[in-house]
């Protein structure tokens, strides 16, 4: 699953039907405002941490994904299910 959201990412990182590329600058501006500590080995496991965060509220991510998944579904070894946004 990693390896589908990698290269759905990167490939389309600048679709212009997908502002992903625009939630990921936003992301990081928000990070910078952000003290994540001096180490820099521990800074970047915590900006890892906090981006991962930041873009899973993402929904042009989330489109993306969904509709290379709704493209590639028959060949993945894995099925997403979509959750009810009450759960």
């Amino acid at each position: 699953m990693e390896a589908f959201a990698f290269s759905t990412i990167s490939t389309n990182m600048n679709n212009p039907q997908y502002k992903v590329m625009d939630d990921f600058i936003e992301s990081l501006t928000k990070l910078a405002d952000v003290g994540l500590g001096i180490d820099p080995k521990e800074k970047l496991l915590l900006s890892q941490g906090a981006m991962f965060l930041l873009m899973k509220e993402s929904k042009e991510l989330k489109a993306l994904l969904m509709s290379q998944y709704a493209l590639l579904k028959n060949y993945l070894p894995f099925v997403i299910v979509e959750k009810d946004d009450k759960e």
